[in-house]
């Protein structure tokens, strides 16, 4: 191959590498399982009209690269069977621009943040497999879904601010 030729490829793999990212499968963990970093960030206005629900679509982004994925729709419930209020039964619908979508119901510790009013500590550590694949290439596979960081609750129930990071491991 010709110098000339080498660096048009050079050119054409620098150029292509942003193009490339955007359809090129996830990455994947020692066993080859897909895994997301999600970063869930941003206002979401309350949709609910039923007391004692509160429901909230929030976007998505890739934890690496801060790239768009799409939106997180939650409906949350206090629990009944924990100390209420303080863990929360979480129903979860992830819908990703590729058309992927996890289904998470899963509860959801969340207490007072001391160092910051009016916000909560919030996270869940699931014992297994906590999620499900509903559509596109996750269809039907198991995930294992994790996540930890902070809600403002301001001006909740009318708004909620998030900014969780999760990490959803796909088998």
């Amino acid at each position: 191959m010709t110098r000339a030729r080498l660096a048009l490829v050079f050119v054409l793999l620098v150029l292509l590498a942003p193009v490339a990212a955007s359809w090129m499968p996830r990455p994947a963990d020692a066993r080859g399982n897909t895994v997301l970093g999600l970063h869930v960030l941003g206002p979401a206005k309350n949709e609910s009209t039923q007391l004692g629900e509160f429901v909230y679509t929030v976007s998505v982004y890739d934890i690496t690269s801060g790239e768009a994925l799409g939106t997180l729709h939650d409906e949350i419930t206090c629990s009944t069977t924990a100390v209420p209020c303080l863990v929360f039964e979480v129903k979860t619908t992830l819908k990703l621009r590729n058309g992927g979508e996890l289904h998470n119901d899963a509860p959801w510790s969340g207490v007072p943040d001391p160092q910051h009013p009016g916000f909560l500590l919030v996270g869940t550590r699931p014992d297994g497999a906590n999620a499900r694949g509903t559509a596109g290439p996750y269809a039907g596979r198991n995930a294992y879904w994790v996540g930890s960081g902070s809600v403002d609750i301001r001006s909740f129930p009318g708004s909620f601010g998030y900014d969780i990071y999760s990490i959803v491991t796909i088998d």
